[in-house]
This record gives structure tokens, sequence and C-alpha cells, in this order.
């Protein structure tokens, strides 16, 4: 049996294993009914208002022409998935150029004279070429449900080339900030129960400057290309701190006194390692990267002569004839911005010849915010009412205890739970889980979305499984309406309790044996069964196959335990059954497995 490894992208349970066990399962698990309680990000936002940072300096003329192309894969990942496509996109461009301005004022001529073009430099203004598209004094793009824009792709491709004679001291997350405060303002670009999306393309590190100090330093004077980062006191002393950012543009997205953290999503294809060393991803797994040696400060003289220094490369990369493309410095200001930003924050390495992987990413980061939320595991489905065997629960924060459901869930079925939480101190607040009505639809999402999900009227949610073949990072599927989307806007979070007739402690109830493994059941009750995939059946359980990962993120396969498992003897990687690719992805491993 031959089968290429390959990433599965849906997120899976890990069950706890424990020793494989030679005799026979019992028939049914001796446990009783249980309720499993699990957090989830439910979409409630009625489409998207992207801002994109283009870096519109010297070195960005190769990788302008990459952004247009990748953008085709993000404009159709967005709006061209039938099931899952996202009906409102406004998108406006910016470049990195905000001249030599710090903190908001701007710098005499002699400091910014040679350097930049203009003082103030497009101070966040909205890029868009008449040429392109007739913008009618809007200056973005966009496409909705109800003014179809099918050409919003190629508008894109020729506004995005802003050319390459922008300031050579780029200051990219200044320009993100300026300029959605500038389209709130001035455009109206940012919307209430809208998501914000903002993506900086960039291969220089950001000098966002707070303080004219760094103007009068000997690295300025001597060392121009380093001196914003190097030595690190000036970083500190005369940058903006990357903490300002995510609260920036969750007041903008918001309000001063109300930042709407979680209506933000930040992404950078900027200069970190193309490779699986933890620096590409979402902001929650970048732990590791800032301390990568590629990662560090070195400054040099690029070329024999050169009478300037600049940072060597995090990344580089060549054409066929061996010419360097790309060669990019340490995006690290971006990589702890989107660390602030958690799993609503994503990086990719700007020295990938293809950025279509990234903009899927960064596409399924908005459709997981605007079209309901993706679930780590197949729920228990009721074929007879067609619906799941759980309840969602829309949890709402009061600072007054007793304060009852919002008017329009109190038909609803369940019961409310009500829950004091204080921080150990004299605050505490009440927090009141109210019940939404659960909706009878087919388990098809297709299917669901055609007989439930298109009545905006109506309030409540639904459970469906998308089985198609071009969908599968998001395969089950919790889904609210548009008036429970509404309903949840103003909530601390969204629960899902599901009864359970299965325990995952119970020796008779794992999946793990050749008898259990072999026998077409799901015996652990975990939503996938068996060794391997049945095509729009089920999906192999990672727990039928043997398998470790060390320290350096290599999974080790112990292939005797899989062969007398499931009846596979691999020989290499490419011999493993589905349920140790499954496992692979699982565990997070890093490359191939060593199969022992």
């Amino acid at each position: 049996m031959k089968k290429k490894i390959e990433t599965i992208g849906i997120a899976l349970l890990a069950v706890t294993s424990v020793a494989c066990m030679d005799r026979p399962l019992a028939p049914i698990c001796p446990v009783p009914i249980e309720v499993k309680s699990n957090e989830v990000k439910v979409g409630g936002y009625l489409g998207v208002d992207m801002l994109v940072v283009v870096d519109n300096s010297l070195s960005m003329a190769e990788e302008q022409a990459i952004l247009t192309e990748g953008f085709f894969t993000l404009i159709g990942a967005l709006t061209e998935d039938t099931a899952r496509k996202v009906d409102d996109v406004r998108v406006a461009i910016v470049s990195s150029d905000m001249g030599l301005q710090y903190g908001g004022q701007a710098p005499p001529v002699s400091v910014y004279k040679g350097i930049c073009p203009s003082a103030r430099g497009d101070d966040g203004a909205f890029k868009m070429d008449p040429t392109c598209v007739d913008f009618e004094s809007r200056m973005y793009l966009e496409t909705s449900a109800d003014a179809p824009n099918p050409n919003l792709a190629e508008q894109f491709a020729c506004a995005a080339k802003l050319g390459i004679e922008g300031c050579g001291i780029e200051q990219q997350l200044e320009a993100a900030v300026r300029g959605v405060e500038r389209g709130k303002k001035e455009f109206d670009f940012v919307r209430d129960r809208y998501l914000l999306a903002v993506l900086v393309v960039s291969d220089e590190e950001d000098c966002s400057i707070e303080d004219a100090g760094l103007f009068k330093t000997p690295e300025w004077e001597n060392k121009i290309n380093t001196a914003c980062n190097l030595p690190a006191s000036n970083e500190e002393n005369y940058l903006y701190p990357t903490s300002r950012y995510r609260k920036a543009l969750a007041e903008l997205k918001g309000s001063e006194e109300r930042p709407d953290y979680d209506a933000v999503v930040f992404a950078a294809i900027v200069g970190v390692p193309n490779d699986d060393g933890g620096c590409q991803g979402p902001g929650d797994a970048l732990g590791g990267c800032i301390e990568r040696p590629e990662m560090e400060f070195v400054p040099y003289k690029k070329r024999e002569g050169d009478n300037f220094l600049v940072f060597k490369e995090a990344c580089m990369r060549f054409d066929a004839e061996g010419e360097e493309v790309t060669g990019a410095t340490p995006g690290r200001r971006y990589v702890k911005v989107a660390q602030d930003f958690g799993d609503n924050g994503y990086v990719y390495s700007i020295c990938n010849a293809n950025w279509s992987p990234a903009m899927e990413k960064i596409a399924e980061l908005i459709r997981d915010k605007t079209k309901g939320s993706c679930f780590d595991r197949a729920l228990e489905w009721d074929p007879a009412t067609e619906t799941a065997k759980c309840d969602v629960f829309l949890k709402y924060r009061f600072e007054t205890a007793g304060l009852p459901c919002p008017a329009e869930l109190e038909a609803a079925e369940g019961s409310v739970i009500r829950k004091t939480v204080s921080d150990g101190g004299d605050f505490s607040y009440e927090l009141v889980s109210c019940p939404l009505p659960k909706l009878p639809a087919p388990l098809a999402c297709s299917e669901a979305l055609a007989a439930v999900g298109e009545k905006p009227e109506t309030l409540g949610w639904y459970y469906c499984k998308n089985d198609e073949q071009d969908d599968r990072s998001c395969r089950y599927r919790v889904e609210l309406t548009e008036q429970a989307q509404v309903a949840a806007m103003p909530t601390v979070g969204v629960e899902v309790r599901c009864l359970s007739e299965f325990s995952f402690e119970d020796e008779n109830c794992q999946e793990n044996t050749n008898a259990s493994c072999m026998d077409d059941r799901d015996n652990d009750g975990n939503g996938v069964w068996d060794c391997e995939d049945t095509p729009g059946v089920h999906e192999a359980d990672p727990n039928c196959c043997p398998i470790t990962k060390d320290a350096g993120g290599t999974c080790r396969v112990d292939a005797a335990a899989v062969a007398k498992i499931c009846q596979v003897d691999p020989q290499t990687s490419e011999d493993l059954p589905g349920a140790c690719l499954r496992a692979m992805v699982t565990l997070g491993c890093r490359g191939d497995p060593v199969v022992e």
C-alpha cells in the first residue's frame, strides 16, 4: 500500500493513549453518558474590511509582482467557495512610506532630505491608480452580494503595484495604523459588524519612529540602514513599542474605551526563515522564532566596496541562474505583533516563491470569523431530528448579578447557566450562559446552508459536515444564523456542550489494537476510526498508529507495531497507513518521519 504524506487540514482531538491490548474489545462501552464541553469561536461578522500595506521601497519590485499573483488565491478563497464564501469584501492599499515623521510630527528638511521624497511620505493615504478601476472617490475596492465585482482580484493586481520610489526607511506598522485611521475618518472604510484584516508585505524590518532622538544618535549619522534596530537601545528608546499595534488597531475597530480585539486579524509576509523552524504560521505558534540565529540583527557590507552596512538576511531566494531575487532582513517586530494577536495573527516568509499557501491561511482566518466555526471533531448527530446531540450557549458578562438573557433568547430550549467569576479580590462579575435555539438541518453543509443558513431572520444554530474535497480544512462546523451572529457580537464566548456516550479513560473504549483498528467502528468515539481513510465515510484514527515525537520535532514510527495493528508492513514513509499520516498532523511533526 503506497500513500504520499500530505498535510491534512483538520484539527484532530488528541486522545490519551494506553498500552496496546490483545484481548477482544467489549461490544459496548459500559460507561454513563457524560457532558463534554468545548469553547469554540463562532463567526459573527458580515464581511471583511482589509487593509494591505505594501512596501514601495527600492528592493520590492519582484515581491509586488508575487503579491498581485497571490492575491488571486486570497480573493478566490474568500469569494468563490460556495459553502463558506465571504459575501462582502473591501480592500484598501497603503504604502510603507511615512517619510521620517516621528510621533505624528514632520521632521525638518535637513533630516529627511536625500533619504525620503517627503517629510510625511504618503502618511497612510489610500493608494488607487485611476487606470485600474473607476473608484468614484472611494479609493478602495469592493465586492458584495448586492453588487458583486468579478474583477476584484484583477483590479487589486493592477492597483498594488506601487513602484519602488518610496522612503528607504520604512514605517510599515505605523502606516497600517494611520491607514486604518484615515480610512475610518475619510471613507467610512471600517464598518460595524465587519472584521478588520491588516496584511503587511515587506522585505525590510519596521522602523516606526516615535521619538526624534533617533536622528541624533551616532548610528543614524554613520550607519543609517541599521540605526533603527541596532543597538537595541535605539529601538527601545526611539521606536514605537510593538505592543502598541494590537491595542491601536483594536481601538480603531472598537473605541478607546472598548477596544475590539477579537475583530482584528493581523498577517505579515516578511523576512523570516522559510523552513519548518517555527517562524511561519499562527501568532501563537511562533514562540521560538525570535531566538533563531537567522533572526538576529547582524550588520555587514553586502557587496565589496559598499560604504554602508545592512542587516544579514533572515532568508533569501534565487532564480534559476543563481541570481538573488529576494533578500529579506529579520522581521522581528512583525513576529512580535503577530504573537500579540495570538491565533488572530499569522506570519509567512517573503522568500517563498509561491504565496498561495499564505493567502489560503489568511482566507481561512477571515472565513472562520465570518462563516461559523470549525470544530475539532465530529459531533454526535441524530438523523431522526437532524440535530447534533449538543447545545450552544452564548456567554454574557454582567457587572450586576441576576440580569436575564437577552429577550430574543428567553424562549430558547435548555437552561440558563450562571456563574460568579472573581479576580481574587473585590472585583467580580456574573457570567451568564444563555442557550441558543437548535435548528434542524441536513448533515451535508451545502444542503444545510440552503435549508437554514440562507434565512437571515431565523435565530439559532445548526451543525453540518463538509464533505467537499476542496475544503477539508473545515470538516465539522457549528454555524450561527445571521440573527444569532448579531446576538453573539457582545458575548465573551460561545460554548458547545455535547452529550458523549463513551469515555476516553475506559480501556474497553480505546482504539489502538488490531481488533479495534480493523473493525470499521469508531470505538473511542473521537469522530475518526480505523487504520485507513474511507472517502466520504470516515478518516483514519491517529491512535491506530504507534508513533512518538522526539525533542527535535521528528516523528518516529514503530513499524513492527504498525504491522501488527494495521496489517501493513511499512518500509518507508510512503508505505504508512492513513492513521500514521493523521497522527503526524496531530503531533505537529517536522519533516518526514523515521520508520524504525
